[in-house]
């Protein structure tokens, strides 16, 4: 009878494409990219800082961003790509990216959308 062992190692996320600043005219789709592995496969949650112009970046926490949730106007894929469908100008400002798997401390990456207008 033979004996069969399974070997995982834990790896913390690390960035497979690290998000960036975009700029897009209004009307357009914004597409922007947050995708990192490890293992477990890291989950990846976008948010949006809300009151962006009263926030100043010394006193902005976690509590001032807002979760994204996919649907008409967002979707969030499976790898962690944001797309923001027909971006209006209220669309710019600044979002969050965070990768965790629970093993370590997790990444995050702050990125500003710009919005020219049309």
């Amino acid at each position: 009878m033979k004996s069969f062992y399974s070997c995982f190692f834990l790896v913390p996320p690390s960035w497979s494409i690290e998000p960036k600043d975009h700029t897009v005219t209004q009307g357009q789709s914004a597409i922007i990219d947050c995708v990192a592995h490890g293992y477990p496969i890291p989950l990846i949650t976008w948010k949006y800082l809300q009151n962006d112009e009263n926030n100043s970046s010394e006193m902005t926490t976690a509590s001032h961003y807002k979760l994204i949730r996919s649907g008409p106007h967002y979707q969030v894929y499976e790898n962690g790509t944001l797309r923001i469908s027909n971006t209006r100008i209220t669309d710019k400002g600044t979002y969050l990216c965070q990768a965790s798997n629970g093993i370590g401390s997790g990444l995050s990456k702050i990125i500003q959308l710009k919005i020219n207008s049309k």
